[in-house]
């Protein structure tokens, strides 16, 4: 936690209204050709100096490498990892990619919970409980690469506890956990093989 706050020291905000300053907040933005790394380089410090938990919130988990790897080495030293992905989206393939994304993440011990509540467009991350993150970034290459985006990094345990909250409410009511068993009858043949063909060309969807 102190290492990552170390880490975005230098794009601090300080208050700008009256009742400002109860809360520490890092705004990250990304601006093509001027800090396009900036955000997919802070999701992966948040991501590797997380201690017990992260959970991710996304529209489009079609990852980037980089992410994937911080992910992987999270579930390697041990950290619990929940992801909710959605059932539905606005980009046909895309599903189809983010599920042969999540089964991979699954086999390597993360929970990965299917929202089939709507279509779920809410970007967020918490970790272990203590921070959080919101704002306009895709957990795809498209959005980390080549759009402009903005985050918040939240320093606030009531704020990410209320985000956590509403995580836990949808899993409980509007959610379905990827498991070995009904990976096949959540993805249609289909479906499988339209993930295979067009993942290796994820970062262009």
């Amino acid at each position: 936690y102190s290492t990552t706050r170390e880490s975005l020291d230098s794009t601090l905000y300080g208050p700008t209204l009256p009742h400002a300053g109860q809360i520490t907040m890092a705004v990250i933005e990304r601006v093509p050709k001027q800090s396009p790394q900036v955000i997919r380089e802070t999701y992966c410090i948040a991501i590797d100096n997380a201690q017990s938990l992260v959970q991710i919130v996304n529209p489009y988990l079609t990852l980037t490498k980089s992410v994937s790897r911080s992910l992987r080495r999270a579930l390697k030293r041990g950290v619990k990892v929940q992801i909710m992905a959605s059932v539905k989206s606005d980009v046909p393939i895309t599903p189809d990619v983010v599920g042969q994304q999540m089964r991979k993440l699954m086999e390597r011990g993360a929970e990965i919970y299917y929202f089939d509540g709507g279509f779920h467009h809410s970007k967020v991350m918490v970790i272990d409980g203590l921070y959080c993150t919101v704002g306009t970034a895709n957990l795809d290459a498209r959005s980390l690469r080549y759009d402009y985006e903005v985050n918040a990094f939240i320093f606030d345990r009531e704020v990410t506890e209320q985000l956590q909250n509403i995580f836990l409410c949808d899993v409980r009511q509007h959610c379905t956990l990827l498991t070995p068993d009904n990976w096949k009858e959540l993805f249609s043949l289909k479906q499988r093989m339209s993930g295979r063909v067009f993942t290796p060309i994820k970062g262009f969807l």
